[in-house]
Parts: C-alpha cells; structure tokens; sequence
C-alpha cells in the first residue's frame, strides 16, 4: 500500500513547479519585447557647421568641400541591441540646411522604407521589418535653405 502522504508532497511540489514555470514564462513575456513590438533606435543628429568647427567626442565628422562639415552622432548606425521592426530617426540641427527631395536613401533596397516625417521637415524616418545581419550604405542628402545649388551628401552606414 502506498502512502498518501508521498502522493500529497509529489502533487504538491509539482504543483509548485508548474506554478514557478508559469510565473517565470508571464515575467519573460512581460518583459521582453514582443515579435511585432516596434522599436524605436535613438534619433541620429545631423549637423551642417562651417569647416573648421570642432567635431563633438564619440560623433563623425566628414568634410565634402573646404566650406561645410557635415556631423552625426552616431556613424555607424549600430542596430545590434534593437529588435524588429526598427524604426530610425533623423534629426537635421540648425536653421540653415534642409532635407533635398530624396532626403534620406536607401539605394537598391527594399527592406528600408524611408520617409519625411510628416510632422517635421527637419526629420526623416525609415522602418525595417527585419534584422538580417546586414550592413546597409545610404545617403544623406541636404542642400543650403539660402542657396539650393549648394548640396551636401553623405553615404555613413547602418550595421543591421
């Protein structure tokens, strides 16, 4: 005959189990962020200075002409803690370069979709459905608000 005394403790110390499992899968849900859960990767500032101009520590600095250097915060992109869909932001500093038509572009890839930010001419946006590894060139494309014939464009870089 068997003791039901080492049933009851085997019930409840599974019963306890299954109830630790349970817990530690809702925290993990909770917590983590899910598939489909967008996430937005930290804006990236452009700023347009006249030659010369220090570049801020830990910032990317690229002269096109002896006149204007261009600055971003964060050259490359580096999307390793993010997950998909990511949506990056671009944040042009200053009063006196805009965002050209193109704006920000992605060449020959139809994973990233960018695109003005309807709300601010100064920013663009661009979303991906995946992270697949890749490391993606593009452009930034901005031209003088006092002189559109002057253009500056940049081609940095987004490690996926």
């Amino acid at each position: 005959m068997k003791s039901s005394t080492s049933q009851s403790n085997s019930r409840r110390t599974f019963a306890c189990a299954v109830a630790a499992l349970g817990a530690a899968l809702l925290v993990h849900g909770c917590a983590t962020l899910g598939e489909g859960t967008l996430t937005t990767h930290p804006p990236v500032t452009i700023d347009v200075v006249p030659k010369g101009e220090g570049c801020p520590a830990r910032w990317t600095c690229w002269s096109q002409d002896d006149t204007w250097t261009v600055r971003l915060s964060e050259e490359p992109i580096n999307l390793e803690k993010d997950v998909t869909p990511i949506t990056l932001r671009w944040i042009l500093a200053g009063s006196e370069w805009e965002f050209d038509k193109k704006g920000i572009d992605f060449k020959n890839n139809a994973q990233w979709n960018p695109q003005q930010d309807p709300s601010s001419p100064n920013q663009w946006t661009a979303t991906s459905k995946k992270k697949d590894g890749q490391i993606y060139k593009y452009m930034i494309n901005l031209k003088r608000k006092s002189n559109p014939a002057t253009t500056l464009n940049w081609d940095p870089t987004v490690m996926n």
